[in-house]
């Protein structure tokens, strides 16, 4: 009896010790999935708005199956049976984040949500996405026009734009100004643009005429107009120079580093090469001029640390005029004491057909690119503050010299006239 009894309570032992292996196993915590992988784009720009999650399965015996929510503009939950990974496709831009959650298929489906327990574990990850695929939508209008030149309005820009018939390059929505064309001539224009997204579009080829020649077909005599080129930027932020470069090369300038001390929004950089002495500026510059420019910023006011300017100088304009190369600086105009002031300019040596200077701007104005200063009177024109300067300094150098000269001699007959008197 005893003996049987023992039987009957080694079985029950074996049955419960079976039930308790069962429900381990049936109730096992799965481990949480590792790895997270985002494929197909591998950049945070995601113009597409399609790519593939993929993760590693988690430790453990059960059977998985997952469950991907989705948090974001527009929150979803999706479910995957394997670590092959769920397609995601969306356009609308924000920031998503992904939480895959391993489930114990055994346990059945009643699971908690994310970041609970029981028969679940979660992987999270975040990953920013920005849509964006549409390319810029650019047209071009004649704002006006003369004999020789055409002003075009170019909307719809965006990042970099590049336009075809006169090679600059632009930033932003930009007012194109062409000089030195021919009258009575059409010139034909594609601007194309490509916004950080690197979507390219490109405006239709148009065309625009400069004003007919008329008298019988000639021009007569017309006055170019100033060659101007503009930049605009959305913003420029302290800590990093913003350059502007791309310039005609016959303005003279070839690249300006705009550093700025506050956040600056909105900024536009203009530059006018005139061909002679600017109608708002009352003196002409002293000695051989190369260039005169007039620089113009716009909401930079008060927050211009410093910008420097690397102009370029034709060598054959000083072949021809006998200029050494270390002989040119840029003057700036100061029109409350009437005079053309030199600024320090650096030589940085040869490029091509140029020479090239640095020069250091704390402010714009009406500049001149020329030859160093003169003595006064050499060339018979107002010369700079500098020249005015210096042609005082000899000519009080001179009074002093006699005055000394003076007193030694009378000092020296007075000397003498007493010696002999002794």
């Amino acid at each position: 009896m005893e003996k049987n009894r023992n039987f009957r309570y080694f079985g029950i032992f074996l049955v419960l010790v079976t039930v308790i292996l069962s429900l381990n196993f049936i109730l096992a915590d799965p481990g949480a999935p590792t790895g997270l992988i985002f494929n197909k784009n591998s950049t945070p720009t995601l113009d597409e708005g399609t790519f593939f999650v993929n993760w590693t399965e988690g430790a453990g015996d059960a059977a998985f199956n997952y469950t991907i929510f989705i948090e974001g503009p527009s929150n979803s939950t999706a479910k995957n049976d394997s670590v092959t990974g769920y397609t995601f496709s969306d356009t609308t831009e924000g920031n998503y984040s992904f939480i895959v959650q391993a489930h114990n298929i055994t346990a059945g489906e009643g699971c908690a949500a994310p970041g609970g327990t029981g028969g679940c574990a979660n992987s999270t990850e975040n990953f920013w996405m920005v849509v964006d695929s549409t390319a810029p939508s650019v047209t071009i209008t004649k704002r006006s026009s003369t004999k020789t030149s055409l002003d075009l309005t170019l909307s719809g820009t965006e990042g970099t734009c590049t336009v075809d018939r006169s090679g600059a390059t632009i930033f932003g929505d930009n007012l194109l100004t062409e000089s030195s064309l021919t009258c009575g001539t059409s010139y034909s224009y594609i601007v194309t643009c490509t916004d950080t997204a690197t979507n390219a579009g490109s405006s239709t080829s148009t065309s625009f005429s400069t004003d007919a020649c008329g008298g019988g077909g000639s021009s007569g005599t017309v006055t170019p107009r100033p060659k101007k080129a503009s930049y605009s930027f959305s913003k420029i932020t302290p800590g990093v120079a913003t350059i502007v470069k791309n310039f005609d090369a016959d303005v003279g300038v070839k690249e300006i580093k705009i550093e700025v001390n506050n956040e600056a929004q909105s900024v536009s950089i203009t530059v006018t090469k005139h061909d002679g002495k600017p109608a708002a500026v009352s003196i002409k510059k002293s000695g051989k001029v190369y260039k005169y420019l007039q620089i113009e910023a716009t909401n930079l006011a008060n927050k211009l640390d410093k910008a420097t300017v690397t102009l370029q100088v034709g060598k054959s304009w000083l072949s021809s005029n006998s200029v050494d190369a270390n002989s040119v600086a840029l003057f700036r105009f100061d029109e409350s004491a009437g005079q053309w002031n030199e600024l320090v300019t650096t030589y940085t040596g040869s490029e091509g057909d140029n020479e090239l200077y640095e020069v250091e701007l704390t402010s714009f104005s009406f500049f001149a690119v020329g030859e160093k200063s003169l003595v006064d009177g050499e060339d018979g024109e107002t010369g700079t503050g500098r020249e005015g300067t210096r042609g005082t300094a000899d000519k009080s150098g001179s009074t002093l010299l006699w005055i000394i000269i003076v007193i030694v001699v009378l000092v020296l007959i007075g000397w003498g006239m007493k010696k002999r008197k002794q």
